[in-house]
Formats: C-alpha cells, structure tokens, sequence
C-alpha cells in the first residue's frame, strides 16, 4: 500500500492546536528578545561584540 506525502486539510481541533503551538512559540521568542535587551542594557561592552 503506498501512502501520499501530501497532507490533507486539518481538521479544526488540529489547527486549533497548531494555532495554539504557534501563540506559545511566539510569546517564547518575545521573552526572548526582551532577556536579551535587558542583558544587552547591564552589559553595554557586549553590544560592540556581538555582532
């Protein structure tokens, strides 16, 4: 039996979940970014380094 390697339509409750996965990711990648300022602004010798 051969199996396609195109993806169906999800379903709701699938992009329900994946809209869900991709709120988390992005309010990770926020809290990223202001942990990186924040430490950029204690530390004004690493902003001409880190480039």
């Amino acid at each position: 039996m051969e199996h396609d390697n195109v993806p169906g339509p999800l379903t709701s409750e699938e992009f329900d979940a994946m809209m869900r996965e991709m709120d988390e990711a992005l309010e990770w990648m926020v809290d990223q970014v202001k942990r990186r300022r924040i430490a950029q602004a204690s530390f004004p010798s690493t902003l001409e380094t880190d480039i």
